[in-house]
């Protein structure tokens, strides 16, 4: 990574902005939208930002229209030719807050 990048990483996780670290991560070669999401949660996993609600993953998974989408139709919570960026988002908010309700070691 080149001082700039660094620099720009810093200011980013010094904002505590999810978003712009998904696009910055974009940036680099070979980084599409699922590994940016991860790189995102690794972040958030590291404690170097704050966790996100579930609403704001939901809409985050809405625009990377990948494999969470996808499982949200498997599991029949959204229908995958109708479903709109808030239905998603609500679904996967409903389903998280479901699995964190069944899951009482699992920090809230």
């Amino acid at each position: 990574m080149s001082l700039e990048h660094e620099e720009k990483y810093l200011e980013i996780i010094g904002n505590n902005d999810h978003w712009a670290l998904y696009k910055f991560f974009l940036l680099f070669p070979g980084v599409g939208q699922l590994i940016s999401l991860l790189l995102v949660g690794d972040t958030i996993e590291c404690n170097l930002l704050p966790p996100v609600e579930a609403e704001v993953w939901g809409a985050v998974i809405a625009e990377v229209n990948s494999g969470g989408k996808c499982g949200l139709v498997q599991l029949e919570l959204i229908n995958k030719d109708s479903a709109k960026k808030a239905d998603i988002q609500l679904a996967f908010a409903e389903l998280f807050n479901y699995i964190s309700d069944k899951m009482p070691w699992q920090t809230q």
